[in-house]
């Protein structure tokens, strides 16, 4: 995974590494190590991963909400 991919989507839809880490369902220091390049995320992470760098802005504001 290229971390500047997740830099670039989580600024995209204007989150902070906080709600992004809610989104993926992990905790905000494994968001900054990836977007460190200091960690690699696990398969399961990179699922969900996969699932919002397709998401739009609405889509993940509102999944935030829920």
């Amino acid at each position: 995974m290229n971390k500047s991919c997740l830099v670039y989507k989580r600024e995209q839809l204007g989150l902070s590494q906080q709600a992004m880490a809610s989104l993926l369902e992990a905790s905000t220091l494994s968001v900054a190590r990836w977007e460190g390049g200091k960690a690699m995320p696990r398969a399961k992470q990179l699922e969900r991963i996969q699932v919002v760098l397709k998401m739009g802005k609405r889509e993940a504001l509102a999944k935030l909400q829920e």
